[in-house]
């Protein structure tokens, strides 16, 4: 496999990734060194709580419209999800993290969209489900 190395001035350089996280300890592999891992202190947001899709199989929400909390966040983002319904459903979940606007590069808020589906593939609408989100929290220091 070639890696390509090359990197425009508007792309963030990752240098690690997240492989393991448990005890407030994030476990990371160097991608550009020899592969050590390595391990950092971290504080982490655990946020849960309770949503439906609409008419569509679809629910767009962010962390803000459930929690008052001033922080920033980072990678990485644990999200779970199990639909409340007694038929056959599955939910997966996506996020992005949303930009500051007054501090670009540091991120205020984690926008996460829940999809429903039947077991055949298509969108199953109105489906209530319990979420959680657990997400790295940067205090901010004033």
């Amino acid at each position: 496999m070639e890696i390509d190395a090359t990197m425009s001035p508007e792309q963030p350089a990752i240098l690690s990734l997240p492989v393991y996280e448990d005890h407030h300890q994030v476990t990371s592999r160097r991608i550009i060194s020899s592969g050590n891992l390595g391990t950092a202190p971290l504080t982490f947001l655990d946020a849960s709580g309770r949503a439906s899709t609409g008419p569509d199989g679809r629910r767009v929400f962010r962390l803000s419209d459930f929690i008052c909390d001033i922080s920033s966040f980072s990678e990485p983002v644990f999200l779970i999800a199990t639909p409340k319904t007694s038929r056959a459903c599955h939910v997966t979940l996506t996020h992005e993290l949303i930009e500051h606007p007054g501090d670009p590069g540091s991120f205020s808020d984690v926008e996460i969209t829940a999809f429903t589906w039947t077991p055949n593939g298509t969108a199953d609408p109105d489906i209530a489900f319990d979420w959680r989100c657990r997400v790295v929290s940067n205090p901010i220091i004033f």
